[in-house]
């Protein structure tokens, strides 16, 4: 971050910008996966809530830091939010790790990750140094084989430590509109992340990190009041849920050729009972029938602010 205005308006609210050492860019790469693990470590602070820079939440989550989840005995004081999808079987890494294979958990989605350096005794800080090991662009071509990226480098850093994490509740939502060049088709671009716990009054956690990854990639004119209008969940969506496993979230590309996201129950195998079926399926909501209305607004200020579609 070069831009000397940049860097006045980020130190004007009270922020430190801190140089990761040690490492620097890959212009020649996608993304650079190998910062995330580092800047966490070196961080001059103890408990972290780290954002991707594409990751907006719908309120200030400073309140996570309080949240019971992430303070209960037993969570390690280091919570991760799910991603799309469980590893299968044939993934080298249950080996590599010495875990057995299980369907206990989702990969991760590392675009909000909330951890106390000095929790588990201290060893927290070491799982970060190893996934930060694997994120290296020199060890990547072996790891991110097997973890897709940095996301899952965290949990299998845990793992290797056998010491013990905490899960969002909720397993993650598209979020996106209706595609009218695809007869309406709903098309996500947006992965929404759940909140911790239930706030008093409501029946279940409310949405807060609203993290746009695909919105980067779509057609630039989605614009104001097309852009985030509807979500697609599946009515049981606890991240135990047993018959989630028959939940598929997957990328389609419609007529205009972008990235879109949408979820579908899988079931070829006749493996739901039909009781299961009445109870699970795929909801499309209008995001101002969410619970609580926690969008209310927030399409207006992603422009007003300078949000765009079609790149950063």
């Amino acid at each position: 971050m070069t831009d000397p205005a940049e860097r006045e308006l980020i130190e004007s609210m009270d922020a430190k910008l801190v140089p990761v050492e040690q490492l620097k860019k890959d212009h020649g790469s996608w993304k650079d996966y190998q910062i995330k693990g580092l800047a966490m470590v070196q961080s001059s602070f103890d408990e972290i809530l780290y954002l991707d820079s594409d990751n907006i939440p719908l309120r200030d989550p400073s309140y996570l830091f309080d949240s019971k989840r992430y303070n209960a005995p037993g969570s390690g004081r280091a919570v991760f939010w799910p991603d799309l999808s469980k590893d299968h079987v044939d993934n080298a890494i249950w080996r590599f790790v010495g875990d057995p294979c299980t369907l206990d958990h989702w990969t991760f989605e590392s675009g909000q990750i909330l951890i106390d350096k000095t929790g588990n005794d201290g060893l927290n800080l070491a799982a970060l140094y190893i996934a930060a090991y694997m994120q290296e662009k020199d060890h990547q071509d072996f790891y991110f084989k097997m973890c897709g990226g940095d996301k899952d480098t965290y949990r299998w850093a845990f793992r290797i430590l056998d010491i013990p994490f905490t899960v969002s509740p909720r397993w993650a939502t598209t979020l996106g509109s209706l595609n009218e060049e695809d007869n309406n088709r709903f098309c996500g671009h947006t992965i929404l992340q759940y909140d911790l716990d239930i706030i008093e009054g409501y029946s279940r956690e409310l949405p807060l990190f609203v993290h746009s990854n695909l919105l980067k990639h779509m057609w630039s004119h989605l614009g104001r009041g097309k852009t985030f209008t509807h979500l697609r969940r599946m009515s049981l969506d606890a991240f135990d849920e047993p018959t989630l496993n028959h939940a598929h979230m997957f990328v389609y590309n419609p007529p205009s050729g972008v990235m879109c996201t949408d979820v579908e129950l899988w079931d070829d195998g006749g493996l739901l009972t039909e009781d299961e079926r009445k109870v699970q399926f795929v909801l499309t909501e209008e995001l101002g029938a969410v619970e609580g209305n926690p969008f209310e607004g927030f399409e207006d200020s992603f422009y007003d602010y300078g949000g765009r579609v079609g790149g950063w």
